[in-house]
């Protein structure tokens, strides 16, 4: 059986996408009880957690029995604008609509810098501790997954993948200049190249969905877009994905009604027609 680290990193999830921090957190059990069903009851799974303090603390250790886990207090990251390089400024193409409803650039960025900077702390810090762990205890993992924490799976073939590659979530809503960064799917020896992205942030865009496409060309780190969107969820999206299926099922009843009204008419109106016309004969 192939022996998997899984890194988790990040919050355990809120109700709404946070400006820089929401007391709207979510319960990680169901994103707990996804990993469970697609990963930890088929796989051989070490765990390794880096979070930010929540309500959900205890819970997500006694849930997950993580290896290592680390959970700080929120850090209170530098956001100076002067700190980044403007070599990528037109990968930002929302400024232009900031602008347009009197928002002011240099904020929304500078809370996007924070934001940012705590998602790569917390990845890098859960590596880290995988990292440790493995040297200490002289572990081969094959396989090496890092996501989201507030990640909720629906499938994963792993024996579909191949390993030499970072393999990324095929998001179409993404531009050519855009990987989705919410889970990685990679050997050990690609997954330990992420350590080098901490040194080089300021140089790139602030975006981390901009950056990755830039640093795996950097470090000639062969990816593949072999993830289906629609087996992964963010957890704040359950709710509206629910909404939307609820939707499409309502439109999809009234369409049928619709036709099937149309059907009736259609059929009453021949049969008058065929009436009529036996009469008028």
């Amino acid at each position: 059986m192939m022996k998997i680290a899984l890194v988790l990193f990040g919050s355990v999830g809120f109700q709404e996408k946070p400006n820089n921090y929401s007391d709207k957190v979510l319960d990680p059990e169901i994103c707990f009880e996804s990993m469970k069903n697609v990963l930890l009851n088929k796989f051989d799974v070490d765990i390794f957690i880096h979070s930010w303090n929540s309500p959900y603390d205890e819970k997500v250790s006694s849930l997950y029995k993580p290896k290592k886990i680390l959970i700080e207090k929120q850090i209170n990251f530098e956001t100076n604008l002067n700190d980044y390089s403007l070599s990528y400024i037109d990968f930002h193409d929302e400024i232009g609509d900031l602008k347009y409803i009197n928002e002011k650039p240099s904020e929304y960025l500078k809370n996007f810098i924070f934001r940012t900077k705590s998602r790569w702390h917390s990845q890098l810090k859960s590596l880290e501790l995988m990292r440790d762990f493995k040297i200490k205890n002289k572990i081969n993992y094959e396989i090496v997954i890092q996501s989201r924490l507030d990640l909720i799976l629906k499938y994963l073939d792993l024996e579909s993948l191949n390993f030499e590659y970072v393999n990324l979530v095929n998001a179409p809503h993404q531009n050519k200049h855009q990987l989705f960064d919410i889970f990685f799917v990679s050997n050990y020896e690609n997954s330990i190249k992420f350590f080098d992205i901490k040194d080089k942030l300021n140089k790139y865009p602030i975006c981390p969905t901009n950056v990755l496409p830039i640093f795996f060309k950097d470090q000639k780190i062969n990816y593949q877009k072999s993830l289906k969107l629609d087996d992964f969820i963010l957890h704040r999206n359950l709710y509206k994905y629910h909404k939307i299926n609820i939707l499409k099922k309502i439109n999809r009843f009234l369409i049928a009604r619709v036709i099937n009204i149309l059907s009736c008419i259609g059929y009453f109106a021949k049969k008058t027609q065929l009436t009529l016309n036996k009469f008028i004969n």
